[in-house]
């Protein structure tokens, strides 16, 4: 018997319906038998983690994120699918892209591995990618200490404001006392821009 942590065993053989939900022909069925294995945790997650890396690759992207979603929920399986979930980290979907950085991102320890890939997400086209990647990188300053001076770049030299948002509030959490000038200048700058006073390119930190 099966321990799932919620206060109850189940038999490998209780999740078997749900393994079969995974095959389905049907998109909203395959995502289903995703979020259910999840709901019952690791263990079921575990038991079927080489079917829901499959789906990783599901022509679906709602099944690909929901995919990301129970593997995150056990970090056995998250380490065993790392490789194919680092790639959903370039889907062509904000969703899968988003679950796959909240995957990943299971401990500190995983994010500071994965600060590279994490990186370059806080300038994704995506509001959700971005957010994601910024708490993520919250969580471990030591993965984010390698960036910061690419980070202040992009501080810098980003137009987009929205953009500039998620880098500013990075470096306000886990930037450096050296960061205090730059950070008051982009917020100051990007206030003037909300007003619709300015356009700035760039901007100066001194």
């Amino acid at each position: 018997r099966l321990s799932t942590g919620v206060g109850c065993d189940l038999q490998a053989d209780d999740f078997a319906h749900l393994a079969a939900l995974l095959s389905d022909a049907g998109w909203k069925v395959r995502m289903h038998g995703c979020e259910e294995l999840a709901n019952f945790g690791a263990v079921a997650v575990d038991l079927h983690a080489d079917r829901l890396t499959d789906l990783l690759e599901d022509d679906s992207a709602f099944v690909r994120g929901s995919a990301c979603e129970a593997l995150g929920v056990s970090p056995d399986a998250v380490r065993a699918s790392e490789a194919r979930l680092l790639r959903c980290l370039q889907d062509e979907h904000e969703l899968v892209r988003s679950c796959a950085c909240q995957a990943l991102c299971y401990s500190s320890e995983a994010v500071l591995a994965h600060s590279a890939q994490l990186a370059p997400l806080l300038r994704d086209d995506s509001d959700l990618v971005r957010w994601v990647a910024c708490r993520a990188l919250c969580q471990a300053k030591d993965a984010v200490v390698p960036h910061l001076p690419m980070i202040r770049e992009w501080v810098q030299g980003e137009p987009e404001r929205c953009i500039r948002e998620v880098l500013v509030k990075l470096l306000e959490t886990v930037g450096e006392p050296e960061d205090v000038a730059l950070i008051r200048a982009a917020r100051k700058c990007m206030k003037s821009e909300h007003e619709g006073l300015v356009m700035v390119p760039g901007l100066q930190s001194n």
